[in-house]
């Protein structure tokens, strides 16, 4: 891998997000444009699209935490009506 040491942006649409960004956070834009990228690489999975066995578990935990709290927020019969199949299929049992 070539080692990156200046950044020249080119595109005027990238230079006026960078800019925008900077502006909103109150960062320089070397440093909004380093937080963007970082935040993004932080999102993908490290290579070849598979997660590290520690992200992907941190990943996972994430969506439990987030359904837990969505479930919690539910009535009882709404959280019954999560397992209710019944409006997918009609009377014979056919995808409706």
């Amino acid at each position: 891998m070539n080692k990156i040491t200046r950044l020249v942006i080119e595109d005027e649409e990238a230079a006026r997000l960078a800019e925008e960004l900077a502006a909103r956070t109150g960062m320089s834009v070397a440093d909004a444009v380093k937080s963007s990228l970082k935040e993004r690489l932080e999102r993908m999975p490290a290579a070849k699209g598979r997660w590290s066995p520690e992200e992907r578990e941190a990943r996972l935990q994430r969506v439990r935490e987030i359904s837990e709290r969505f479930k919690a927020g539910l009535t009882p019969e709404q959280l019954a009506s999560l397992h209710d199949e019944s409006w997918l299929y009609d009377e014979d049992g056919a995808p409706r």
